[in-house]
């Protein structure tokens, strides 16, 4: 068995992806975009920034509506890092894979292109907040919104299976909810095809992904499909019922470690309250083996779906109390976690991968 060596960061972050909301500052600000004109849209307020790029609310002039635009740092400021050609590679590819797709439980991609030298993303501009910061500030949520989140989160990570896609970095920080009642899953920069690989999206010998929440075949740097998906989404599920995920450790190592080599606690030992047949499924979805578990997304829901014809389901997924955030999408950023193969007789990899994270609070 091989755990490839990590840099030491922090294993809850992911090595080129961001979470799907960009953390925002308290005050949202004017960037030194505010107020041009890029292609076909007005650039207004800066709702966040990273290392190597920002993310704005702007409007569609040919279609008078509000998106997020994603843009590069680099197009304009020469103070920013120059991006690679994998970073360029993945910031076209999370456009693509996303596009391909039309599903309301994903985050919609309207345009990418580049004017005046500025490479951007248009996608959907949605009010609402991340799993991981509802999780952080109001705890697990009750079991009928739990099992509504998992509903609906399930229903967008299958029509992304029904396409091909591997999303490889699924997590609570890369779903957002509305007040609305809706759950969006979003940030494909680091998915894949499995029939096309990934050598033109992966720096060699780097793993992509976030430590805390990748499946066993992921860690060892093994090939994919849409079961390691399956893990993720039993990860996050695992932390949305238990408010804490499986799994912590001190780096991605020891993280690493415990994935492909220690079971996880019992669910049913920190929720007794829960339906078995729902404790059943969590467990089946972290199975070490990828042949154990559910076999796709739709296996999934259809387990959950008929949970939800014994408990019920609601509409109300964020508390009342909840601060809604204008969110946007994944900024590439300068602060980041990979998993690296090791070299034989070398110590770990300490190179930092190119990544994209939240931006600062």
């Amino acid at each position: 068995m091989c755990i490839p060596s990590v840099l030491p960061s922090d294993p809850s972050r992911s090595e080129m992806s961001t979470p799907s909301a960009t953390r925002h500052s308290p005050e949202p600000d004017a960037g030194p975009l505010t107020g041009r004109t890029i292609g076909d849209f007005v650039v207004g307020r800066r709702l966040g920034r990273g290392g190597m790029g920002e993310v704005y609310l702007a409007r569609q002039s040919s279609l008078d509506r509000r998106v997020a635009l994603k843009v590069l740092r680099s197009s304009w400021d020469e103070s920013a890092p120059e991006p690679d050609p994998i970073t360029l590679a993945r910031f076209e590819a999370e456009a693509l894979a996303a596009a391909s797709l039309s599903h309301p439980n994903i985050v919609h991609i309207y345009a990418i292109g580049i004017d005046q030298g500025i490479r951007y993303i248009a996608m959907e501009f949605v009010e609402g907040v991340t799993l991981r910061d509802l999780l952080d500030k109001h705890g697990r949520p009750e079991p009928r919104a739990a099992l509504e989140i998992m509903r609906q989160t399930t229903r967008g990570v299958a029509a992304a299976g029904v396409a091909g896609l591997v999303h490889r970095d699924l997590k609570p920080e890369n779903l957002l909810v509305t007040s609305e009642g809706h759950v969006k899953v979003a940030d494909f920069g680091l998915c894949l095809r499995p029939e096309l690989g990934q050598s033109k999206l992966t720096q060699p010998g780097v793993i992509p992904g976030t430590p805390m929440y990748m499946s066993p075949e992921q860690v060892q740097g093994r090939t994919l499909d849409h079961r390691s998906d399956i893990y993720s989404l039993g990860v996050t599920f695992y932390h949305l019922l238990a408010g804490e995920p499986p799994f912590r450790a001190d780096n991605a190592v020891a993280l690493a470690l415990k994935h492909v080599q220690q079971p996880p606690p019992p669910l049913d030992q920190l929720r007794p309250d829960l339906p078995s047949s729902l404790v059943q499924l969590i467990m089946r979805m972290l199975e070490k083996a990828p042949e154990r578990r559910p076999a796709t997304a739709a296996d999934v829901l259809r387990e959950l779906d008929r949970l939800a014809e014994i408990v019920g389901t609601t509409t109300t997924l964020i508390p009342a109390d909840a601060t809604t955030q204008a969110s946007a999408l994944a900024l590439p950023a300068d602060s980041a976690t990979s998993i690296s193969r090791p070299r034989r007789n070398s110590p770990p990899s300490r190179r930092l991968a190119p990544s994209v994270s939240p931006a600062s609070p």
